[in-house]
């Protein structure tokens, strides 16, 4: 009759931190309440390792991704023709990449180069990957990255204070 006086044993919950999101979890970022739809592992060349999550409010979609050495960065993917038109082909036929790329009157400079493999959380597969970060002065980026021989993306976004991130709880997933 009494029950409800007695405490059920829960199991200790950790704390979500922006490095332990899973499928499923919620954050708020720019006044909004985000899902977390897929998680993505990269391990770098370089010793860095990401973590790329991609959030939904069921009007639209971003990627917020989390480096271990402390950088969290959110990006869109953008139209490789219309941000860099002769990027893909530079690449197939001389291997080379600008050293400036001017988008949306912004101009962005040529920074780092950097090989890894990439992984979806929930999938045993891994593929092999190149990146070439682009950076202007404010903390904006583009990123085009080359999945195969003739497969590229590109992502443009910004750095952004950790703390732009908060309210993060842990889904059903």
């Amino acid at each position: 009759m009494f029950d409800f006086f007695k405490r059920k044993k829960q199991k200790p919950q950790e704390d979500l931190t922006l490095e332990t999101l899973t499928k499923g979890a919620t954050f708020e970022y720019d006044l909004k309440t985000w899902v977390v739809k897929e998680v993505y592992v990269y391990l770098w060349e370089d010793g860095l390792k990401t973590r790329e999550y991609k959030a939904s409010n069921g009007a639209s979609y971003f990627f917020l991704v989390v480096n271990n050495d402390g950088v969290v960065m959110v990006s869109k993917p953008v139209s490789l023709k219309v941000v860099a038109p002769d990027f893909k082909s530079g690449v197939l036929k001389d291997e080379t990449v600008p050293e400036v790329i001017v988008f949306e009157g912004r101009k962005y400079e040529f920074k780092k180069e950097s090989f890894g493999s990439y992984q979806r959380i929930g999938t045993d597969n891994w593929s092999e990957l190149t990146a070439w970060m682009y950076w202007d002065k404010e903390g904006h980026f583009i990123c085009f990255e080359r999945w195969s021989k003739f497969e590229f993306e590109a992502h443009k976004g910004r750095k952004i204070n950790p703390f732009e991130i908060d309210n993060l709880m842990p889904g059903g997933d």
